[in-house]
């Protein structure tokens, strides 16, 4: 998809800004971020068949070790902070008070 494969600046910036909208997304509604997301595990599978691609492995084995290991930490991490936003949000606190 990507020829010669994207740039491990460009699958940070992406999954960082991504990130940072649906974390400022989460701190408005909890359920705000949920597209960002669905749309970041989308674009995480894509690049992950590009990154396993038989033509391109060897390739990143060989000539760029540690590569492959960086662009999943970027995935993950930018899937994780729209969920720490969400923790943080006020729309999703429950009424603390219990009546009887």
């Amino acid at each position: 998809m990507f020829g010669d494969g994207p740039s491990l600046t460009l699958i940070w910036s992406i999954f960082m800004g991504l990130g940072v909208v649906g974390f400022l997304l989460a701190l408005l509604r909890w359920w705000a971020s949920i597209p960002i997301i669905v749309l970041l595990g989308l674009y995480s599978l894509v690049l992950l068949g590009d990154l396993y691609a038989p033509d391109l492995y060897p390739k990143y084995i060989s000539e760029k070790p540690g590569f492959i290991t960086s662009a999943v930490i970027a995935m993950v991490a930018g899937i994780t902070i729209p969920f720490l936003g969400s923790l943080f949000s006020s729309g999703r606190r429950f009424n603390s008070k219990i009546e009887l």
